[in-house]
């Protein structure tokens, strides 16, 4: 555990700058809906020397079909109130993407 959260530490400090400062964790349940589900666990890191959050939220999910994860960082800012939000607006953002 000590070693994912180190790993979504760094992404978080790569993808938005600043320092993350691991706080907790929760489970995060994602009810299906048109497309896309998730169900995992989501890390809330406090967040300093950014200037546009003081928070972030960050998971690891596998690549479907393999045991490579992929890795996902959003910032507390907008709609992006919690750790389920963060899941709503990365799954949305996807959706778009494809």
């Amino acid at each position: 555990m000590k070693t994912e959260i180190e790993t979504l530490k760094q992404v978080i400090e790569h993808q938005h700058g600043g320092r993350g400062t691991h706080l907790h964790a929760v489970k995060v349940h994602r009810m299906p809906q048109r497309s896309g589900q998730w169900n995992g666990v989501v890390h809330t890191f406090s967040l300093t020397g950014n200037s546009q959050a003081e928070m972030a939220y960050a998971w690891a999910t596998p690549v479907d079909g393999s045991t490579t994860l992929r890795y996902f960082a959003v910032l507390h800012q907008g709609g992006v109130t919690g750790p389920l939000e963060a899941v709503k607006a990365v799954l949305s953002a996807l959706r778009t993407a494809t």
